[in-house]
């Protein structure tokens, strides 16, 4: 979130500025997909990328997709157990009634 690359722009929705990761062609001279289109297949599957997740950062390879099965994911994970961050500064805004251990 927040991440983006200024001066990089989407081979296939010819989006400016790839907010997310960018995914690079390993096969392909200079070819960049967002997110959004790497997720959707609008590249060779055959083809192996680089993933950044920053303008910065020191790319992953990412092997080809090609055959792979795709599985959608939505929503938390079944069983995933959400807590309070220490952060938290909304009082019991949540419904949760918090209680404090003695000191």
């Amino acid at each position: 979130a927040g991440v983006r690359h200024p001066n990089i722009i989407c081979d296939c929705c010819k989006k400016h500025g790839i907010r997310g990761m960018r995914w690079k062609c390993k096969m392909c001279f200079d070819y960049d997909l967002c997110t959004q289109c790497y997720m959707n297949n609008k590249h060779d599957l055959s083809h192996s990328f680089e993933r950044y997740e920053t303008a910065h950062s020191q790319p992953v390879l990412v092997s080809p997709r090609q055959n792979l099965t795709r599985i959608t994911l939505k929503g938390t994970f079944q069983g995933a157990k959400v807590v309070r961050g220490p952060d938290w500064e909304w009082g019991n805004q949540d419904g949760k009634l918090l209680l404090e251990s003695p000191v």
